[in-house]
């Protein structure tokens, strides 16, 4: 049985994040119309679409950085969660303000929402994973018990 880590995991997370925003970003600026209207949350302003499809398409080369080598990028791990979450917000936003039908917003709303929840579920796997003792005991060495030697 394989299992994968927590830190796996975030890197399997981001190349799918990656793989969505460049099949998002790709449909907004190449391809306008009715798919691109439902990915751009309801927005029917073509230039508009091509707009949020050339940003959303700048994101997909930091995201793969990001789950290429997450040390080196460290300082950019926050964007994947603040994209997400700025979807979610502006999203319900203009959903709860009437400004756009929940239809028109639905798949953006639920896809941003599922990828900031795997996000948070990795995230706090992370943080509970054990951190691995650097100093290892001979093999033959007797173990020592909390309470002391007795």
């Amino acid at each position: 049985m394989s299992v994968i880590s927590a830190a796996g995991a975030l890197r399997v997370l981001l190349v799918l994040l990656a793989i969505w925003t460049a099949f998002s970003g790709l449909s907004l600026a190449v391809f306008q119309g009715v798919n691109a209207a439902t990915l751009a949350g309801g927005l029917d302003d073509e230039a508009a679409q091509r707009l949020l499809g050339v940003h959303l398409l700048a994101l997909v080369p930091v995201y793969l950085a990001l789950a290429w080598r997450p040390q080196q990028y460290r300082f950019l791990l926050w964007l994947p969660y603040a994209v997400q979450a700025g979807v979610i917000v502006a999203t319900a936003y203009d959903v709860i303000a009437g400004e756009r039908d929940l239809e028109d917003g639905a798949l953006p709303l639920v896809v941003a929402g599922i990828f900031l929840a795997l996000l948070l579920y990795v995230w706090a796997m992370q943080r509970q994973a054990p951190v691995p003792s650097k100093a290892k005991e001979p093999a033959g060495a007797p173990e020592k018990s909390p309470e002391g030697e007795s």
